[in-house]
């Protein structure tokens, strides 16, 4: 017997010892001999929710029990009872929980990204209910794990580093299980029919009346009882067949995965460690909710010599500001607000315009900015989150909460500034800092884009005629694949920008696993779901790792 074969057998004996252990349902009587016997009395519903309800439905997500496995073929080892050593199987089973490294992002209810570090008991997280669909959950308790081994699951556009025992979402397509009539089922059959004075033709055309099965035909029932080699009949019909006529199932009847039926898609959880390259697993694609909220303007005091005017609402034309000075712009203490636009550079009269618009006042321009000349303004902005060197700016949380079209125009403003459309329509935004690189991803992401990893390159610095502190500079970015929806949603105040994005528009890509996944799964959301292959898991050493434990669907989305 292989171990494979072993650990199928003794799965179920295991799981009823840990049933025994942490049954399903809490009890009094149960709760007093674990916990103790309480000064009042314990509350049954809350125990179960926060305990072993949460258990079970991890351990019911699979695995193959391999821990408990081991404990039993070791006391084996060394003469040993099974029966000895099967009480000591829970304890290695129900130790051990996945979890993920400090630096996961986790997405909260509305949509703002967080480092799990970050999180705290109470506050609810984006989740996965059991039909499929995005929820709000709440977080009912906090853990830092310590220090772990741990893995890094790549895909194409998608990184995550946890444990061997985190739980991933995986698509997996299963031919069907149907039956075949063996030699002496014909047998068996024939007598029975016999002794009723009947014939196969005559008992499939009256069984098969009863029967309402979109798969089988009269002629195919008929064509399995005899026995032809491509007949298989599915298991719900071998069983009324074997009822009605009394027979031995597993004798009468050989169990084969039909290759030419209709396949079955599942999703499970699978434990990291069982993962493997070339495994689909489920991403998140468009996570932002409907609705959302804009920012309110803050009231500042206004000096009667200032001839902007302070805008009442956030306008989607303030967001695309924003989304500029997040890149190229600067707010300085002064009361000064600079849009580093050369007037040689492209795009510099949009904006102009688009500044004008905002504030009803024509800003002051030279040759290598647009400047608003407003202390209130720039106060505004300061408020907002752009006062800020280069390296210590970042997207504000309050973008992840804007209704969608000002998320675009935000998006907008910043492909105008740190991004780039190639001559092939390739989309780029780079810089060198990596939050903003990392939370503009999970922005696109949550709307639905197709991205890419974030990566990163070294540049000279020597062609500055200033003096420079550092030689070379790291940058970051992110492609952004969605050509035909950049220039549809997003777009660009830069002509030679729509120009590539409109002549090398691609065309519509079709579902690329169709193969893999030739049907969704029951309730599966195309919108919000989608499908990426491993393409590599690596060993990263020991890291401090933490995780979450979320009521009622005790999952969470984390780096998309």
């Amino acid at each position: 017997m292989d171990i494979k074969e072993y650990l199928e057998q003794k799965k179920p004996l295991i799981d009823k010892e840990m049933e025994r252990v942490v049954p399903r349902i809490a009890s009094k009587q149960w709760m007093e001999s674990a916990l103790g016997k309480a000064a009042f009395s314990y509350d049954v519903e809350t125990i179960s929710k926060s305990m072993t309800e949460p258990v079970w439905e991890y351990l019911d997500r699979g695995g193959k029990r391999w821990r408990p496995g081991l404990v039993l073929l070791a006391a084996e080892a060394v003469g040993a009872k099974e029966s000895d050593a099967m009480p000591f199987t829970p304890l290695v089973e129900l130790v051990h929980n996945g979890c993920v490294t400090g630096d996961t992002v986790i997405l909260s209810a509305e949509g703002v990204p967080k480092k799990i570090t970050e999180f705290r008991k109470g506050e609810k997280v984006l989740s996965v209910a059991g039909d499929g669909s995005i929820v709000t959950s709440p977080i009912a308790a906090t853990f830092d794990n310590g220090i772990k081994d741990v893995y890094c699951v790549k895909t194409r556009n998608r990184e995550i580093t946890a444990t061997e025992n985190h739980p991933f979402l995986v698509v997996s397509k299963e031919q069907p299980v149907r039956a075949k009539i063996t030699e002496y089922g014909r047998l068996i059959i024939g007598l029975r029919l016999a002794q009723f004075g009947t014939t196969i033709s005559q008992f499939s055309d009256k069984i098969y009346s009863s029967l309402k099965h979109p798969d089988v035909s009269g002629g195919h029932l008929k064509n399995a009882l005899y026995g032809f080699e491509q007949c298989l009949l599915p298991l719900d019909i071998v069983e009324l067949i074997s009822a009605t006529l009394l027979l031995d199932t597993e004798k009468c009847w050989q169990k084969r995965k039909c290759n030419f039926g209709k396949a079955e898609i599942k999703l499970d959880w699978k434990e990291l460690k069982d993962l493997k390259t070339g495994d689909l697993i489920v991403v998140s694609k468009e996570t932002a909710t409907e609705g959302g909220a804009v920012p309110k303007i803050p009231a500042i005091k206004q000096s009667p010599r200032d001839r902007n005017r302070i805008p009442e609402e956030f306008s989607i034309e303030l967001a695309q500001l924003c989304g500029f000075i997040l890149g190229d712009g600067c707010v300085c203490a002064d009361g000064r607000v600079h849009l580093c636009i050369p007037e040689d550079q492209p795009g510099r009269a949009g904006y102009l315009a688009l500044t004008e618009q905002v504030f009803k006042a024509r800003p002051s321009i030279s040759k290598n900015t647009i400047v608003i000349c407003s202390k209130a303004i720039s106060a505004i902005f300061k408020k907002l989150g752009f006062a800020k060197h280069a390296l210590e700016k970042e997207i504000p949380d309050w973008v992840f909460r804007l209704p969608k079209a000002h998320k675009l125009a935000f998006v907008k403003g910043y492909l105008d500034s740190d991004g780039s459309v190639s001559k092939k329509g390739t989309v780029v935004f780079e810089c060198a800092s990596k939050k903003i690189i990392a939370k503009m991803k999970v922005l696109l992401d949550s709307m639905g884009f197709v991205t890419g990893n974030v990566t990163e390159r070294k540049v000279s610095n020597t062609h500055f005629k200033r003096k420079v502190n550092k030689t070379e500079t790291i940058l970051y970015r992110v492609i952004l694949s969605s050509r035909n929806r950049v220039l549809k949603e997003i777009g660009s105040e830069i002509v030679e920008y729509r120009t590539r994005l409109g002549v090398t528009a691609q065309r519509e890509v079709k579902f690329r696993f169709s193969e893999q996944v030739p049907s969704m799964p029951a309730g599966f959301s195309e919108k919000e779901f989608g499908f990426n292959k491993i393409l590599g898991i690596k060993h990263l050493g020991k890291e401090h790792t933490y995780d979450l434990q979320i009521d009622k669907t005790h999952n969470y989305i984390s780096n998309g």
